[in-house]
């Protein structure tokens, strides 16, 4: 057997990797093929009903009003979670990274709303928000001169999933971007103290470029989680509201499923929000690859 071979066998590979595809295939390829075939049915809840539709409950979501707020606000909510969570962990990554005192403090500091389930932190920012009792909201009013109550103002509403979702995420990129700052020689830093190299330009052409592998893998996890989060900050500060500018895609495809018990409904908005996230996903994917340096 050659040393490049693992197995003796193709049957032996397959022998191994058995409890992979059984795995695989009961958690993630049969439920993904069985929302693709609900999709064609009308079907209450836990299965109830099943008349047949074909491609109508398609056309169905295609042309209803509604999705299409709902796809233009996600749209925006991910533009803004992903890009601010990552300029923002960047920027925050490489002051942990280059700071002499306070490393450890810092680091916490950053990373612990993240170690909260997502509703804590949902409730966390109503205790700080809610219009009535949040401990934030006369403040704001005071410095901005503005009413504060997201409850009635759709923007005031979009921003605080947007930016709670940043505040509640940020955590996960510092984690990766202070490991890729920490995978850089040091000798680097001694040769930019020694030429007088600004740290911003560092910053941006150097230690930017040699993380890039980590940039991207975050970019596309950050990009994922901006179609398929902020369901837990959207459930319990806005409804999706007001008038629909909060409403998630994810959060629509929660109503129709869990609320309206439409599963066919809920199945084909399922498939729509899979496809556009792997969409953007692979996209991104492509159009980084040949950009992104990975080293030696």
């Amino acid at each position: 057997m050659s040393s490049r071979e693992a197995y003796d066998s193709t049957a032996q590979a397959v022998l191994w990797l058995l409890p992979t595809i059984v795995v695989f295939t009961l958690f993630l390829y049969w439920p993904a093929a069985r929302t693709v075939w609900l999709g064609f049915f009308e079907v209450g809840f836990f299965g109830q009903g099943g008349t047949f539709v074909g491609v109508d409950q398609y056309v169905e979501v295609l042309t209803w009003e509604k999705y299409h707020n709902s796809v233009v606000v996600t749209l925006k909510y991910a533009f803004v979670t992903v890009v601010g969570t990552l300029v923002a962990s960047i920027l925050i990554s490489f002051w942990i990274y280059t700071v002499d005192r306070g490393k450890t403090a810092y680091m916490v500091a950053t990373i612990w709303p993240y170690a909260m389930p997502g509703a804590v932190a949902a409730t966390v920012l109503l205790i700080l928000l809610h219009p009535s009792i949040g401990m934030l909201s006369a403040p704001i009013e005071n410095l901005t001169g503005m009413t504060w109550d997201y409850t009635v103002n759709g923007a005031q509403a979009f921003w605080l999933v947007a930016l709670g979702t940043l505040w509640y995420t940020l955590g996960f990129d510092t984690i990766f971007l202070l490991a890729a700052f920490h995978g850089i020689p040091e000798t680097l830093d001694e040769t930019a103290r020694l030429d007088g190299v600004p740290k911003w330009r560092m910053l941006l052409y150097v230690y930017l470029p040699m993380i890039s592998p980590t940039l991207l893998f975050l970019l596309v996890l950050n990009t994922l989680g901006g179609f398929f989060g902020g369901f837990a900050i959207v459930d319990l500060a806005t409804n999706g509201g007001p008038l629909g500018a909060t409403n998630l895609m994810i959060y629509q495809l929660y109503q129709s499923g869990f609320e309206n018990f439409d599963i066919g409904l809920a199945s084909v908005q399922s498939v729509f929000l899979f496809v556009v996230a792997v969409v953007l996903a692979v996209g991104q994917i492509v159009l980084s690859d040949e950009r992104i340096h990975y080293g030696a």
